[in-house]
């Protein structure tokens, strides 16, 4: 595959959490887990107890660095080849401190694919994708603004 353009970029935006942070998490753990006794819930405070051990491993490790390339075949986010036919549109989200492509892939399951744009710049990665897919505004999820205030 010969690369139109590429670059590298770690996988996610890095917040330094505070041993406060940590703690918040597991504050609403445990009052979830109250509710979840309440409610008489097995079922619901195991997925309470998995989701916390899941986020404070999540959270403690570094983002890898991912090597992304558009090329005519498509789009490669690391290892994984995303191929013109297999995506709707895209578009462009540019915040303070975080640039990256959204995907509308033609999938039920995983519907939207965010790849970071590390130092490339926006308007070029734009002029780029228009050649194969349509631009399509998006907005951002419920979970991606939560995990912004999050620091996620």
């Amino acid at each position: 595959m010969e690369p139109i353009i590429s670059w590298e970029a770690p996988e996610y935006i890095e917040h330094k959490k505070s041993a406060d942070w940590y703690w918040w998490l597991s504050l609403a753990a445990v009052g979830l887990l109250i509710f979840s006794a309440y409610e008489r819930s097995l079922l619901f405070g195991i997925f309470v107890v998995l989701g916390w051990f899941t986020i404070m491993l999540y959270s403690s490790r570094p983002p890898e660095r991912i090597r992304v390339i558009i090329a005519k075949e498509g789009i490669m986010a690391g290892k994984n080849l995303y191929p013109w036919g297999n995506i709707k549109s895209f578009w462009i989200f540019e915040k303070n401190y975080k640039k990256e492509i959204s995907l509308e892939l033609k999938r039920q399951f995983v519907p939207y694919l965010k790849i970071p744009l590390g130092d490339i710049e926006p308007a070029k990665a734009r002029e780029i994708l228009l050649k194969f897919i349509p631009e399509k505004e998006q907005e951002e999820s419920f979970i991606d603004n939560l995990s912004d205030i999050a620091k996620f």
